[in-house]
């Protein structure tokens, strides 16, 4: 019992840094919603390297049952409200806000930029860019071969416009497309857009 309740308090620091990261844009000191936020939460994790949680990979993307209690615990203490018109959607009060601050102060700065990745990865992009993202990044997501296939189908369009929403890299585009990183590039400029 002591190891869940140290595993949920792990979860749970894991879900202020993603509600409490910091938005990439200039000039705001605004925190966005978190939107996706199981999907931002398994990119978070996965780029710190060799966590295994306890994710549900499902048809249409993934869920975590122990930051689904966070939440729930979250929302019921006042700390986060969920949006109930947006899928995935909570945001700090500002209590909230207040609980999250310690544990944001006490990450290293890799672990923030992390966050910040992670939860921008997922901010303003379609459903199909977020198959294909999880699907090129962590392939071993996928386990549905009609699901891959779409994945594999969608991949160099929507790496094209995450690339130009700034979402991914050249690399993580070149994975998502299934094509090596030149082959990328000289494909992106060959539909007419600029790098």
């Amino acid at each position: 019992m002591a190891m869940q309740e140290a595993g949920l308090d792990t979860v749970k620091r894991d879900m202020y840094m993603l509600l409490r990261a910091t938005d990439f844009q200039n000039n705001t000191d605004e925190i966005p919603k978190a939107v996706r936020i199981h999907e931002a939460f398994y990119i978070f994790k996965n780029f710190r390297r060799g966590y295994e949680g306890d994710f549900e990979i499902k048809k249409d993307g993934c869920h975590s049952p122990s930051l689904e209690r966070a939440l729930e615990e979250a929302v019921e203490s006042g700390e986060v409200i969920r949006d109930e018109s947006k899928v995935d959607s909570y945001s700090l009060t500002a209590k909230g806000l207040a609980a999250a601050e310690g544990p944001w102060r006490a990450a290293e700065l890799m672990e923030r930029v992390y966050a910040s990745d992670a939860k921008d990865k997922v901010i303003g992009i379609s459903d199909r860019e977020l198959i294909a993202y999880l699907y090129g990044d962590f392939p071993e997501t996928w386990t549905d071969p009609e699901m891959k296939a779409k994945a594999r189908e969608w991949g160099f369009d929507a790496a094209c416009t995450m690339y130009e929403k700034v979402k991914i890299t050249i690399s993580e585009g070149a994975r998502m497309s299934g094509m090596a990183y030149a082959d990328f590039m000289f494909a992106y400029c060959a539909t007419g857009r600029a790098m």
